[in-house]
């Protein structure tokens, strides 16, 4: 490889580098918004940012972003500096192979940095879907204690908008606070509370809390008895529960089987290599 070969790949990963850590900087500490564009905004006219158009397997679903409290440009950052940090790291290999004394070609030093960070970038869009995945199923299990707290209330002859907001109030945790947030935005907007709940439901991609909207809104409405509707829903969701615990301890189960599988294997190489070989070798 030629000094000036040599010298293209860092060259063209460090400028890569730089654009990458300005657009980071951009994403944690944005510029402020100018007058016209808040204006803009609050009109519904203000355009699209460019993030919001990349597929989701780049960026994440609005309903992972949303129950992780990550923000577009939070998300764009993360996979940008993962990204680099990657690039990085690859390029310092390549320098230390050829200081050793092994020839790599440009394009095939270009070649592997380029898949190294493609791959890198794939990292934060699969940890933010198992992070949201969490979170969902921590909400799930607030959710049903949020349920159990409302009937109490019911029973004890508060009414469906009195329960949602004593209910919400009682115990602490990052569910119970959205919930706490949107009621409060639905009374300042003079909404009913079960909009709130059912936008919340959308936003984080929770299906059990639409139902819980929808079955609260029937009773609210149309005054339907809905202290039954909870308790029979909350149980349902307890069930679901326990079954999804269920399954995933038994996968874990299976899991933790295949590395003795793999034990046993390399236990019966080992003992007939020693016969193998002087089979092979009387030949």
């Amino acid at each position: 490889m030629t000094e000036t070969s040599s010298l293209i790949v860092p060259g063209i990963t460090g400028m890569a580098m730089g654009i990458g850590l300005v657009v980071i900087r951009r994403a944690v500490v944005p510029v402020p918004p100018s007058l016209s564009s808040v204006l803009a905004e609050l009109d519904g006219r203000r355009s699209a940012p460019w993030w919001s158009r990349l597929p989701h397997g780049v960026l994440g679903t609005p309903q992972d972003l949303a129950i992780t409290g990550r923000s577009p440009a939070q998300q764009v950052a993360r996979s940008i500096t993962v990204s680099t940090a990657t690039s990085a790291v690859t390029v310092l290999a390549v320098v230390l192979a050829f200081l050793a004394g092994v020839e790599i070609s440009p394009g095939v030093a270009g070649g592997v940095i380029v898949v190294a960070s493609v791959a890198a970038a794939t990292i934060a869009p699969v940890q933010l879907r198992r992070l949201a995945a969490d979170r969902r199923r921590a909400a799930s299990q607030s959710l049903s204690a949020y349920l159990d707290l409302v009937t109490v209330l019911l029973a004890g002859g508060a009414g469906v908008e009195t329960a949602l907001v004593a209910a919400a109030e009682i115990a602490e945790g990052p569910f119970f606070r959205a919930i706490r947030v949107e009621l409060t935005r639905s009374r300042a907007l003079r909404r009913s509370p079960w909009t709130g709940l059912s936008d919340l439901g959308r936003r984080w991609g929770l299906e059990d809390l639409n139902e819980l909207a929808s079955t609260v809104a029937l009773a609210g409405e149309q005054g339907a008895r809905v202290r039954a509707s909870l308790m029979a829903r909350a149980s349902s969701l307890r069930d679901r529960q326990l079954a999804s615990i269920e399954a995933r301890a038994q996968s874990a189960t299976e899991r933790m089987g295949v590395p003795m599988v793999l034990v046993f294997l390399g236990f019966v190489v080992l003992l007939g290599y020693p016969a193998l070989a002087l089979v092979v070798g009387g030949l």
